[in-house]
């Protein structure tokens, strides 16, 4: 049957035996009778005022000849899918994870924990074994707080060094199941100590797996000893005049001490110290404590726990962040030359935000604007003045909007922004920048591209981060580097950007597209540098 099917232009895919074979119509049989309903009697009555003699043999071939073409036109008209079902094969899968932590590297005997390890490596031996007893090659990998794959040259020469500062079991079975397949995955075989653990629980994690998991333990539990802290998420932003509340962890291995001193630094000086206790028989206990917002800049705040004798490590006793605090209110206007749901989306953020203040102007037709103060809806009017709403913005956000509305604006904006005391943010609408009159404008300098070229590509593309280590916050929204950088890949395509004669030399490249090419992206975001100030600018999807 595949045979056939090959031959008549179909391609089974890695379907080895066939089940059954069915056609689907994409608007059902229903509706192929309803097309047919409809067609038919048109075609009937059409050749009955027709005025050709014919032979009534002669027309009853035509009408027929006529309706098949009618029935084969509607059934392409409904979408026609052949639908084949069977067997797909699955090849089994075995994987080894080797622990590259630190803790892996402690001594007993004149030997390393990663040096028993390497013996049961040498000349192949586990490998070997295993491939003998299962049928099947293993795939051997290195983990810590990330996973990597081993080479087969890697394994032979096993020159992995235990450099690793924490040791995350359950994102590395959750990383293998999901790369390899865990409906093809029949094992995985941990090698590791299980010290310094950190992320979910792996009792829970593990026991949620339909794959099952082998420990090979090496060493002795009661060689090891650490304490570590950490702030998963800390704050980047405080408002002045409020507080912003700091959350983290502290885990322990080997150690006794139910009590841990916690010491926090403010811009290298001791500002505060809590206390916490472990509930009983628990290894990892949960902090919080608040920072005052009293004074607007930039501050550095550090966290640090006591070191143990002979601790595993000590650069996990400590943790930092930077916070910035700002006035308590920020203010935002908007204006957008149409109804959008960019500036939608944006509001519904914003009033979730106690923190911000909003007023967008949105154009409904030539002569007809409508306000959303504060989000309350305000009456529309014809001629909006903008300049008493510009007074205390903090950041102005356009979209669309004609260059001739924001002139009388135009030469405030571009003092403020360049002086720092003012944020610019730009969104693509319909039309250009060029084509909304920008160009040799107060505006144009403070953006971040080049207005002598501008055209529109429709090509949808993925959105890319231009570096895996972001260092803004607002462009890390998973915590792992490589995981962040796979999650921007994995957003949903934008219809396509406006494309410019190039980038201003202050200007920064934060996301990029692949509309034109994976091998020769396109700016998506850029950020650009004027004086004190900073623009933003989005280049697609209007």
């Amino acid at each position: 049957m595949s045979a056939i099917l090959k031959f008549l232009g179909f391609n089974p895919g890695p379907i080895k035996t066939i089940e059954n074979i069915s056609l689907n119509l994409a608007w059902g049989w229903a509706g192929l009778v309803l097309t047919l309903l409809i067609l038919l009697p048109v075609i009937y009555f059409l050749y009955r005022f027709e005025e050709r003699k014919l032979s009534n043999k002669d027309r009853k071939i035509i009408l027929a000849l006529r309706f098949a073409f009618v029935i084969l036109f509607a059934l392409m008209l409904t979408g026609p899918v052949l639908s084949i079902t069977g067997l797909v094969p699955q090849k089994n899968r075995l994987a080894i994870l080797i622990d590259s932590s630190k803790s892996m590297g402690i001594k007993s005997d004149g030997q390393s924990r990663l040096d028993k390890i390497e013996s049961a490596f040498s000349k192949g031996r586990l490998n070997k074994k295993l491939e003998e007893k299962t049928g099947i090659k293993p795939e051997t990998f290195s983990f810590a707080e990330n996973v990597s794959p081993l080479s087969e040259a890697e394994i032979k020469q096993f020159n992995l060094k235990a450099n690793g500062n924490q040791t995350d079991i359950s994102k590395a079975a959750a990383d293998i199941t999901g790369n390899l397949g865990e409906g093809s995955l029949l094992g995985l075989i941990m090698m590791t100590d299980g010290v310094h653990t950190i992320g979910e629980n792996p009792a829970i994690a593990l026991g949620n797996l339909r794959t099952p998991v082998y420990f090979v333990g090496p060493g002795g539990s009661d060689q090891s000893k650490d304490l570590a802290i950490s702030i998963p998420r800390p704050p980047a932003t405080g408002y002045l005049n409020s507080s912003v509340r700091v959350s983290g962890q502290v885990s322990r291995f080997g150690v006794d001490n139910d009590q841990i001193d916690i010491q926090i630094y403010k811009n290298e000086r001791s500002f505060k110290k809590i206390k916490i206790k472990f509930d009983a028989n628990k290894n990892r206990q949960n902090f919080f404590f608040n920072l005052p917002c009293d004074k607007e800049g930039l501050f550095k705040y550090e966290v640090k726990i006591p070191e143990i004798k002979n601790e595993i490590t000590n650069e996990n006793n400590h943790a930092g962040f930077l916070l910035k605090v700002v006035r308590e209110r920020l203010n935002i206007l908007s204006v957008s030359g149409r109804p959008s749901w960019d500036i939608k989306f944006i509001t519904n953020a914003l009033s979730t935000d106690p923190n911000a203040g909003l007023v967008s102007w949105v154009r409904l037709k030539d002569d007809r604007w409508i306000c959303n103060r504060n989000f309350k809806l305000e009456a529309s009017v014809r001629n909006p003045t903008l300049n008493e709403d510009l007074e205390d913005t903090d950041v102005v956000i356009l979209r669309g909007v004609p260059y001739n509305f924001i002139k009388p604006i135009a030469k405030e904006i571009s003092d403020r922004v360049e002086s720092g005391n003012l944020g610019l943010m730009l969104i693509p609408g319909i039309k250009g920048l060029k084509d909304l009159g920008y160009q040799n404008t107060a505006i144009e300098k403070l953006l971040p591209v080049k207005l002598n070229k501008e055209n529109w590509r429709g090509t949808p593309g993925n959105i890319l981060l231009s570096s895996q280590d972001t260092p803004y916050n607002f462009l890390r929204l998973v915590d792992d580097p490589i995981e962040n950088l796979e999650f921007f890949a994995t957003l949903p395509k934008f219809d396509g950007l406006y494309e410019y004669d190039g980038i201003s030399p202050a200007a920064e490249i934060l996301l990029q597209t692949t509309v034109r090419s994976n091998a020769d992206p396109l700016p998506f975001l850029i950020r650009n540098r004027i004086g004190q100030g900073n623009t933003i600018m989005i280049t697609g999807a209007p």
